[in-house]
């Protein structure tokens, strides 16, 4: 296995089957905001729901995967969708019936309905319709929205898995790969931690995890594509548009691609933020909060430290022990995501919530299982 991604010819064609379907999935996700859908009365498909749709993904992600052995595939997905049944577990378990204002369900439908109606009272959470858009279509389906949720997170679970998973692959061999996915499983409780359970994590991870991919292989269609739709996840995605300027210089039209990629992502980010405040945010209204909220997020280290580290830091000693030998694809991620999500987080949003760096913990478990099967004497590519 190379320890850098090498985009075949195959690989960097663009799908255009793909794009239409993804396209048209948006839409369909989005018919609730745009056709004021409420939410139903009578109870529909029933608890079974909660499990179909990441059934139904992990066949998919069997049957379309072709770069893998049967064997290898089998036990990935098996694993992936254990994983994100168990996951969705411990958050409905940690989070959904936790204590949080009175009980976190009646904040989450609360927050859910004010985010369909797109509320200028919400932010940011009303610029981030389109997680909640797709739950209350899966309400029209089962007529609950606990359900509808569950189903939501399983279905996005299996995807994250599955994508970071293949992710992995580019790098280590197949035990190595598995291993990074019980490690990321690992963190994953720590970032449930501080937070009520809005909707945007599991299309917001995903989309950080697709963007890796796409830029290691050079996938640009699809690249533009999940910047675009992950911003209506969560804008933080857009980042990513700046790692390709900082970081993908050598790549055929990088110029023009560039241009292409920032100006896509700006207008998704104002299109979002006009549809609710019916004009051009101030500095307010961004993310709901002003200049004096960076030094009470900052003051609240005792809060946000110990969650860093045990999403993030735990892992540095290795990281920093195969420096060297890594691939530059994850040391230039690792360079640019820490800042980037830290900065981020202290200005815009709150540090002591960790599921804001898991994106850069993703990074960080490749690096360190690298280390680790190097230090074995592992070569890549041979499990």
């Amino acid at each position: 296995m190379s320890s850098e991604i090498v985009p075949q010819n195959d690989s960097r064609r663009t799908n255009w089957l793909v794009v239409g379907l993804v396209l048209l999935g948006v839409a369909v996700s989005l018919l609730p905001i745009v056709l004021h859908l409420s939410a139903p009365s009578n109870r529909g498909a029933g608890p079974v729901f909660a499990y179909l749709p990441a059934i139904l993904a992990a066949v998919l992600c069997y049957a379309l995967d072709p770069a893998l052995t049967k064997r290898e595939k089998a036990t990935a997905v098996y694993l992936c969708l254990v994983l994100s049944f168990l996951t969705t577990y411990l958050h409905v378990w940690m989070v959904d019936i936790g204590p949080y204002r009175g009980g976190p369900n009646l904040w989450q439908l609360a927050m859910h309905q004010a985010v369909i109606d797109l509320s200028p009272d919400r932010l940011p959470h009303s610029y981030r319709f389109l997680p909640n858009s797709l739950v209350r279509l899966f309400e029209q389906v089962t007529g609950d929205f606990t359900v509808a949720r569950d189903s939501y997170r399983n279905l996005f679970g299996v995807l994250i898995f599955y994508a970071f998973y293949r992710f992995a692959r580019s790098f280590l061999p197949q035990r190595g790969s598995l291993l990074c996915l019980t490690l990321f499983v690992a963190i994953l409780p720590v970032s449930f931690r501080y937070y009520a359970g809005q909707l945007t994590d599991p299309m917001s991870h995903l989309s950080f995890i697709l963007a890796f991919i796409f830029i290691g292989t050079e996938q640009f269609v699809y690249l533009v594509l999940t910047l675009t739709i992950g911003c209506l996840a969560k804008e933080t995605i857009l980042a990513m548009a700046g790692y390709y300027v900082l970081f993908r210089w050598r790549e055929k039209s990088y110029l023009g691609k560039s241009a292409i990629l920032v100006l896509a992502s700006i207008a998704v980010y104002e299109i979002a933020r006009i549809s609710v405040l019916h004009g051009f945010p101030n500095y307010h209204q961004i993310s709901g909060v002003g200049f004096e909220h960076v030094a009470k997020n900052w003051k609240a280290y005792a809060d946000w430290l110990p969650g860093l580290f045990y999403t993030c830091g735990i892992f540095v000693p290795f990281v920093a022990a195969g420096w060297t030998t890594s691939p530059w694809l994850l040391r230039s991620l690792a360079i640019f995501l820490f800042p980037v999500l830290f900065i981020s987080s202290l200005f815009f949003g709150w540090l002591w919530e960790a599921r804001n760096f898991v994106p850069l913990a993703a990074v960080l478990i490749i690096l360190t299982v690298h280390q680790l099967q190097n230090q074995k004497g592992v070569v890549d590519g041979r499990a």
